[in-house]
């Protein structure tokens, strides 16, 4: 179900998973443990707050772009290794 309210204040977990840029089991997660503002619409349907989905996203960016730096210089490491063996 993708959902927003009329007023754009409120959105399904589908929609929160698209403006937060992570997956539903983090939104759900947060959900619960009350960390991220929400309700539920009906037993298995929760509405998210669009303004916490856009603050989720901030607080979670810092933590994917060391992923990546992380893992491109890994895989940087890696293909050097791999021409060291090669010219050998």
């Amino acid at each position: 179900m993708v959902a927003m309210t009329p007023d754009g204040k409120w959105c399904s977990v589908e929609e929160a998973v698209g403006i937060a840029g992570c997956t539903d089991g983090l939104i759900r997660l947060r959900l619960r443990e009350g960390r991220l503002e929400g309700w539920k619409a009906n037993e298995r349907a929760w509405m998210v707050s669009v303004q916490g989905c856009h603050a989720l996203r901030q607080e979670l960016a810092p933590h994917s772009n060391a992923r990546k730096a992380e893992a491109a210089a890994k895989e940087s490491a890696s293909k050097a290794s791999r021409k060291r063996r090669k010219s050998r």
